[in-house]
């Protein structure tokens, strides 16, 4: 999956800096839930005041959405200045579907 964002700032970040998440061995058929969050600690100074930015995101797999394993709280969204923003990520072993 790949997380992007696009502005004139670069402010998102992951909470602890986690690329990677391993979402242990499941059974087929079966589930597992992690959760990552979005912060967005934009403050810019410029010459005259203090700005805040809002940060855009969008979530896209890396597969085809009808044949994707992984399923996201949201997909896309706005992240407010000085806020986080929690999204839950879901695996699904859909190999039995896909027989």
């Amino acid at each position: 999956m790949k997380v992007s964002g696009v502005g004139k700032f670069s402010f998102l970040s992951i909470v602890g800096n986690c690329i990677l998440y391993n979402f242990e061995k499941i059974f087929v058929g079966k589930s597992a839930t992690k959760t990552f969050t979005l912060q967005n600690p934009s403050l810019v100074m410029f010459y005259c005041c203090d700005d805040q930015v809002d940060a855009k995101f969008a979530i896209k797999g890396s597969e085809p959405q009808n044949v994707s394993c992984f399923e996201f709280s949201t997909y896309s969204g706005v992240v407010p200045s000085n806020k986080m923003l929690e999204i839950t990520v879901q695996f699904i072993d859909l190999f039995l579907d896909k027989i």
